[in-house]
């Protein structure tokens, strides 16, 4: 499985601790979204049609579109409902920056969606793992992310098959596996970005434990 490490935020690129919380420590944090939005590369949610409550999705890309803008939406009101001291404790601060850091990074995910541009495969495994998040069984969701994240790493001789032949079958059967995705470094940050709403689907809206990724 991949690590939860690869989902860190590398230490300088976390947000200064000044610019998400006055002395306070939530005045600013309530403010963070009018604050930062409409800024350069960040997400713009504010009047966002797909979020409306009458909106009706017609499209694959229109439903994985609105399902994962509703999670940063929740992320959110979840974020200015905490109290004072967690705000302002160490693992409050990482949230936020996490909070933040994945708003800019799905802005390109939600582009490939709304042009309809993005690849026939990654877009399969959107929607497969929408539909498992959407009936909350997180463990099947996970798998589909791991598929997509990692199913197109090379295979080495003598791990996964036998010899020369095997390899070459398994290429056959793979043919429509994703290329270099995590080798691409948009891909890459905002599928990381959906593990990160997963995650915080799974915290936010918790299942049975056994569809649950423990």
């Amino acid at each position: 499985s991949i690590n939860e490490e690869h989902l860190e935020l590398k230490q300088g690129q976390m947000f200064n601790e000044t610019q998400l919380y006055d002395e306070s420590g939530r005045a600013k944090q309530e403010g963070v979204q009018k604050e930062h939005e409409g800024e350069e590369g960040d997400l713009i949610l504010q009047g966002d049609e797909e979020l409306e409550a009458a909106f009706t999705p017609t499209t694959p890309e229109q439903i994985v579109s609105r399902h994962f803008k509703q999670l940063i939406k929740l992320w959110e009101t979840r974020i200015s409902e905490r109290s004072e001291a967690e705000a302002k404790s160490v693992d409050g601060r990482k949230e936020m920056a996490a909070y933040l850091q994945c708003r800019r990074h799905m802005k390109p995910f939600f582009k490939q969606l709304k042009s309809r541009t993005m690849h026939f495969d990654v877009l399969n495994t959107m929607i497969e793992i929408t539909q498992y998040s959407q009936t909350r069984d997180y463990v099947k969701a996970h798998d589909a992310y791991i598929r997509c994240a990692i199913g197109n790493a090379p295979w080495p001789m003598g791990i996964s098959g036998t010899g020369i032949h095997e390899r070459q079958g398994r290429q056959h059967i793979r043919e429509s596996k994703l290329a270099h995705i995590m080798n691409d470094e948009t891909q890459r940050k905002y599928l990381q970005s959906v593990k990160r709403l997963l995650t915080f689907s799974q915290r936010a809206l918790p299942a049975d434990p056994s569809k649950m990724v423990l």
